[in-house]
This record gives C-alpha cells, structure tokens and sequence, in this order.
C-alpha cells in the first residue's frame, strides 16, 4: 500500500472516530442546570456514611435499594429484581459502586434512576 493510501485511509478514520464521539456526546448530554440552583439542590440532599448506605443493600424486602455512584446516592429500587440478594447485579448495591460502573454502566443508573443522597466523605 503507498503512502499516499495509508494517509488517506487514515485520515477518514481519524475523521469517522471524531463524528462518531461528537454524536454520542450530543445525544448523551443532559440540560445544563446553572450552577447556584445545582449547588443548592445537592445542599439539600441528604449525606450518607459508607456504613448508612449498607443498609440499603437489597437484602430487606421493606428497605428501598440504593447505589453509590462518582460521589452521589441513587435509588434504584424500582430495578429491585436486578439489585436484590441473588440477583445478577447485588454486588453494587448498599456501597459506592464508582469503580465498577464507570468501566460500564454509569449512565444506565444516571439515566434511569434518581438522586436520593450524597456520599460523605
């Protein structure tokens, strides 16, 4: 292969990969809250210790479910057939889970469930 090819060929990928990551991001972004409204919200919330978030591991029936994530608490309690003991997916739930979603799944809890707390430091 010339040169000539391989530059071009690269050069499309290089373009192809930046479209690609531009629409992901624009179709991922969520509205833009200002900063003083965010600030105050999150004051709000209530803070929750690594020992009070074990409570909420999924392993009572009568407890809501709640997952810590990238300094937030979440209640996933209506996913309570995928985070209740002996289901697939229990390990994250009751600590912060920071770790292991943000290899994958992070969005799926940003997405689909709400803040509940924040994790104290």
């Amino acid at each position: 292969m010339s040169r000539k090819k391989f530059w071009i060929i690269g050069s499309l990928v290089v373009v192809c990969t930046i479209l690609i990551s531009t629409t992901i991001l624009v179709f991922n972004s969520k509205p833009v809250q200002s900063q003083n409204s965010t600030s105050q919200a999150q004051s709000e919330l209530r803070k929750f210790s690594k020992e009070e978030l074990k409570v909420f591991d999924g392993s009572q029936d009568d407890q809501p479910i709640y997952i810590g994530l990238n300094g937030k608490v979440y209640d996933v309690s209506k996913g309570r057939d995928f985070y209740k003991t002996g289901a697939g997916y229990h390990y994250l739930a009751g600590k912060d889970s920071s770790a292991d979603l943000n290899i994958f799944g992070a969005s799926l809890i940003t997405n689909k469930y709400s803040v509940i707390g924040l994790l104290a430091d």
